[in-house]
């Protein structure tokens, strides 16, 4: 629901239902879904244009996509900070999360990754 109202950019609401989905995911001790959700805010903070808090929500989405192994996980989290970095104009950090996706997305075959 969180990013479908993202998409409706009914921003509020997305942030209520992804904070619900991050709850019931810490909950149930559901780590996937805690970083699913935790990508789905800072997806929203930086619809927002509030890169510092998207930052903070997508570098813990990252560490839980490197805590369990999940490589399109990571490589999704570390193409949404490098643009956010970008636009704090924090080039360093954003040429960093660059090459790390670029490598991810090479080796797991995600097209759409290298551009």
């Amino acid at each position: 629901m969180g990013n479908a109202y993202r998409s409706l950019k009914q921003y509020q609401l997305a942030i209520d239902y992804c904070q619900q989905w991050l709850a019931i995911t810490k909950e149930i001790g559901d780590r996937a879904g805690e970083g699913m959700a935790l990508g789905s805010l800072g997806n929203t903070h930086f619809s927002l244009r509030q890169f510092r808090q998207a930052i903070d929500y997508l570098q813990q989405s990252l560490e839980i996509a490197r805590e369990i192994g999940d490589r399109a996980g990571e490589g999704m989290a570390l193409g949404s900070l490098k643009i956010a970095y970008g636009f704090l104009g924090q080039y360093s950090q954003a040429m960093d999360c660059h090459r790390q996706h670029l490598e991810i997305a090479r080796e797991i075959g995600d097209l759409s990754g290298t551009r």
